[in-house]
């Protein structure tokens, strides 16, 4: 790949600016010749997504095809752009462990136990131990611990020994 770094650049802030109110742009050969030219060369290097000024920018390439009344479109290339906000980051989510508890019968949990949420942080296996004991001197609610694949812990409470199903 051969790009001239002035060019990239000044394509990359036009893009930007067109991006600013709204999520895609399409780019036609023959109304914007410098920026097909960089996505192209980005297309054809094999990268279909790049990062500028902490935006995701994700690059699709539409080659022409034959419309209703057999005039051809032309390629196009269209532009997405995500922020961090509106990206979802599936690794940051596994990444935090946590302890939810839940009521057998589907009640709330929480309140039930005197617990602040029902969703709680899971560091150690202390925590676990913490919670259920919190349980298990306030209330007389029968206690049921769940792992998960993730690591997560789901802990079930019952007042009638899990027995409904």
């Amino acid at each position: 790949m051969v790009l001239n770094k002035s060019e990239v650049k000044m394509v990359m802030e036009q893009i930007e600016k067109k991006l600013q109110g709204q999520k895609a742009m399409t780019v036609l050969e023959y109304s914007n010749k410098p920026a097909w030219s960089v996505l192209r060369e980005l297309w054809n290097d094999g990268r279909k997504q790049f990062i500028f000024n902490d935006a995701t920018y994700r690059i699709q390439f539409n080659p022409s095809h034959t419309t209703i009344g057999n005039r051809s479109s032309c390629d196009e290339f269209l532009v997405s752009r995500f922020t961090k906000k509106e990206t979802f980051d599936v690794d940051e989510l596994m990444s935090k462990k946590e302890i939810r508890v839940r009521d057998w019968t589907g009640a709330d949990a929480a309140k039930k136990c005197g617990l602040v949420s029902d969703v709680l942080p899971f560091e150690s296996i202390k925590d676990v131990t913490i919670i259920v004991t919190i349980i298990m001197t306030n209330t007389d609610l029968n206690v049921m611990i769940q792992r998960h694949d993730t690591g997560d812990v789901t802990i079930w409470v019952d007042n009638k020994r899990f027995t409904q199903r």
